[in-house]
């Protein structure tokens, strides 16, 4: 599966606010900024949305483009612009370096609907369904921890 299948699946209209397509660290941090702090990234709320690459993923079943699933009451530059995430995605900087080197840009799409809580866990368990884990970066699920 898919991030485009994930939407259509879930009947959402997929938008693509950008993609990251640096390997080097400034570039990678100047791409990131960017991006989520842009006027579009500010003016979007109440989203369900993922990360994905290029190029699949080996799974434990099958192989996805999904890095992460997640859901955001708030605007997308204030779960992604602000400082402490952009220290968060510094720290694991080489995971993004690796991700982007190996199997291509790394893209940022969303859908907006009232209903982002539940459509995140429906896109989850329909995820985990599809490949028996939860995507790479996504760090619950309903299945527990070996």
């Amino acid at each position: 599966m898919n991030a485009h299948q994930l939407f259509e699946t879930s009947g959402l209209k997929r938008h693509d606010l950008g993609t990251l397509t640096e390997s080097s660290h400034s570039g990678f941090f100047a791409q990131y900024i960017a991006l989520f702090q842009s006027r579009e990234a500010a003016s979007i709320a109440q989203v369900v949305y993922v990360f994905s690459t290029a190029r699949e993923i080996p799974r434990i079943k099958g192989s996805s483009d999904i890095l992460y699933i997640g859901q955001t009451s708030q605007t997308i530059e204030r779960r992604y612009g602000d400082a402490k995430s952009i220290k968060f995605h510094e720290d694991h900087f080489t995971f993004y370096k690796h991700t982007i080197e190996t199997y291509g840009p790394i893209r940022f799409s969303y859908a907006v609907t009232d209903k982002f809580k539940d459509l995140e866990i429906s896109m989850l368990t329909h995820y985990e369904k599809e490949h028996l884990e939860i995507p790479p970066r996504n760090r619950q699920g309903k299945y527990p921890s070996p």
